[in-house]
């Protein structure tokens, strides 16, 4: 079990590191209005990332290995359901830390600050039926590809970041929806009403830094957790 935890660990740390300028891009491209220029403070709400990436990342590998371990039918079927499962309970501590981050992305404020204020606000976990949303069927559909991929002969890197590029694009509308839910007081249903008057193109606002950042993600973090994995120690 340590191996899974110290490789998902550091595959998260790496590549939230990394790419978090692209993230940050991606959502203020996203959201309906922001209070900060877009390529200002390009590593805002970070701290919130650096804070939580390493256990988020801990318990969706745990999860989703070990679920798949207790499968008594391995295969595609086995890979989705752990990937549901992974998603659901990681999601619980991705959640704040998705909130906390956004909103600096958002606003310029610090994490400590945005933190503050949805504690006091009790809207921290604001979101999280969207956050879910967006996860389940990104990772139904990038894990299941990536170990197939990887079973016919490409890396675990690109693997990773070729089911990350294609998992991006088509869950883009969920996560456009998720990200202005996050980032303002309005529900799904007032959220999804704004999306049909702004038109079907804002549904894949933000697309292209958020599939760049998908596609290395994808192969740093799936490419890290895969070397971890199969390092001797």
């Amino acid at each position: 079990m340590y191996d899974i935890i110290l490789a998902g660990s550091m595959a998260g740390l790496v590549t939230d590191t990394v790419l978090h300028p692209l993230d940050t891009l991606k959502t203020r491209l996203q959201v309906k209005e922001t209070r900060i220029t877009i390529f200002r403070r390009l590593y805002g709400g970070f701290a919130a990332v650096a804070l939580g990436s390493a256990p988020t990342n801990a318990v969706f590998f745990a999860v989703y290995e070990k679920t798949k371990e207790c499968s008594s039918q391995p295969g595609i079927g086995s890979e989705i359901a752990s990937a549901c499962i992974a998603e659901t309970i990681s999601c619980l501590l991705r959640c704040p830390i998705e909130n906390v981050k956004q909103n600096s992305q958002v606003n310029g404020q610090s994490s400590v600050k945005n933190m503050s204020h949805l504690f006091q606000n009790k809207t921290i976990l604001k979101g999280y039926s969207a956050l879910l949303a967006r996860e389940i069927p990104f990772s139904v559909i990038q894990m299941p590809m990536w170990e197939s991929l990887k079973s016919h002969g490409f890396s675990g890197a690109l693997s990773g970041a070729l089911s990350g590029v294609f998992a991006a694009v088509l869950t883009n509308p969920i996560d456009v929806i998720k990200t202005r839910i996050m980032t303002s007081e309005k529900s799904i249903s007032c959220v999804v009403c704004e999306l049909k008057q702004d038109g079907f193109a804002k549904c894949f606002a933000g697309v292209l830094p958020r599939t760049v950042w998908m596609g290395l993600g994808g192969f740093l973090w799936l490419g890290t957790y895969d070397f971890i994995r199969n390092f001797e120690f």
